[in-house]
């Protein structure tokens, strides 16, 4: 049976605000997060639709015994949403101009649809959610925005009374690597792995950071990638993408409208799926290097940037590791997946 249970809700009114959230006594599979503030001022406000995000700070982490689940800049939980739930969600962030606007939004993370079996047991350990408020990250030219008034942030899960099996279960750990951009031809980024985990993939996001501030997710900087994996052997390529290829594998892998192509500036999937389409297994020692071309020719639905500093890839690493008890207990795939 399908149940809710939510978070406790916090304020949102003042920049550089810590908050923390916290929840207990059910497992759960997803989570919802959500937002809703008044913003004023003058200033040059972002337009795309992620800009409400933005005010939660540069990190919102679900976190269980200050074991960090999840680990991303607010923006990339809205778009991981997206791309979990087959549409971007509702969203409002309108320029205040002189006066003031309402802006409110909404992100759910449906573990299972990322990687089947995902779960977080807080049936005994809380399970918390933490950030620091801050209006002007990244928002505005700076000084020109106001402040934020009258705001509530507010989360909940759903779970269906499961208790922990026998032989464990799955618990998210989506961790976020911030790569520095520059005009160079290979950019290798290797991601090495210390236990067994499954991986479903990187959600990645080009960040113009020295742009205006209404653009700053773009296509233009990251021109191709490639994906090695080193399993059981020597390494074997199995992506090589120009980011055109790679956003439009993105928007028909995720359903997308037409319409919807313009909220994910900047952003792609890549995945990581074994041979029968299943997250692929990772054993320690095993590895994944992305190697990234910022200089061969942009494609023409793109404008050419070069990246300089503060253009960054955020390479979001969705992945999950077995474990036992309430999440304390390290696991193994193979008693995962004999129950």
């Amino acid at each position: 049976m399908l149940k809710t249970k939510p978070f406790a809700e916090r304020s949102i009114e003042l920049a550089d605000k810590a908050f923390d959230t916290e929840l207990s006594g059910v497992m759960f599979n997803a989570l919802t997060i959500g937002f809703d503030y008044t913003i004023t001022g003058t200033g040059n406000v972002v337009p795309q639709s992620d800009a409400g995000f933005r005010a939660l700070g540069a990190t919102l982490e679900l976190n269980q015994e200050q074991e960090p689940l999840i680990g991303f800049d607010p923006v990339d939980w809205y778009h991981l949403a997206a791309f979990a739930n087959g549409a971007y969600p509702a969203f409002a962030a309108a320029e205040p101009g002189a006066g003031s606007a309402e802006w409110w939004g909404f992100a759910r993370i449906p573990f299972g649809n990322i990687i089947p079996g995902l779960q977080v047991n807080a049936s005994q350990n809380k399970a918390h959610i933490t950030g620091t408020f801050n209006v002007d990250r990244g928002l505005n030219t700076p000084g020109n925005l106001g402040a934020i008034a009258n705001g509530t942030f507010r989360a909940f899960v759903e779970t269906t009374d499961r208790t922990p099996r026998p032989g464990g279960f799955l618990r998210p750990r989506f961790t976020r690597h911030i790569q520095d951009l520059t005009p160079s031809a290979s950019i290798e980024k290797p991601f090495r792995f210390e236990t067994d985990t499954l991986v479903a993939g990187f959600l990645l996001r080009q960040y113009h950071g020295n742009g205006a501030p209404a653009v700053r997710n773009v296509d233009g900087m990251v021109r191709r990638v490639r994906m090695d994996i080193t399993r059981h052997g020597g390494p074997q390529e199995h992506h090589r993408l120009t980011w055109g290829q790679l956003t439009e594998f993105t928007v028909m892998r995720s359903s997308h409208s037409p319409a919807e192509y313009t909220l994910g500036a900047g952003v792609a999937f890549l995945p990581t799926l074994d041979e029968i389409g299943k997250p692929m297994f990772f054993r320690a020692g095993d590895s994944i290097t992305i190697d990234l071309n910022c200089t061969a020719a942009a494609e023409r639905q793109f404008t050419s940037i070069n990246p300089a500093a503060g253009d960054q890839l955020y390479m979001n690493l969705l992945s999950g590791l077995p474990v036992r008890g309430t999440g304390d207990q390290p696991g193994s795939i193979r008693a995962v997946s004999r129950v």
